[in-house]
């Protein structure tokens, strides 16, 4: 879905690790909360007041990319979404010894 959108918006996509959907992840450290990514943000998935720091709503970002030109400190990166990753697909066992007390 991310490279349709990026597609019809004429936004660069990063297809170098392709490990099933993506969502922007803002690095702490290096936002200065300027509002920028938000802005260009089509989906209202970032948020924050204007110079505090700014998350990522996970559930409503596509991975289009279009904030990651967007912020002037490269705060943004693109991460593969844990939930929607193919090993997040697989049934995961979990074994738990016993304790005896």
């Amino acid at each position: 879905m991310a490279k349709r959108i990026a597609l019809l918006l004429d936004i660069p996509l990063n297809d170098a690790d392709d490990d099933g959907p993506s969502v922007a992840l803002i690095n702490d450290a290096l936002c200065d909360g300027c509002g920028r990514c938000q802005k260009k943000c089509n989906f209202d998935a970032i948020i924050g007041a204007t110079r505090q720091r700014h998350g990522v709503l996970a559930d409503d970002c596509t991975g289009c990319a279009a904030c990651l030109g967007a912020c002037p400190q490269q705060a943004i990166t693109l991460t593969a979404d844990p939930l929607l990753t193919p090993s997040a697909a697989k049934p995961r066992l979990a074994i738990r010894e016993a304790s005896y007390v």
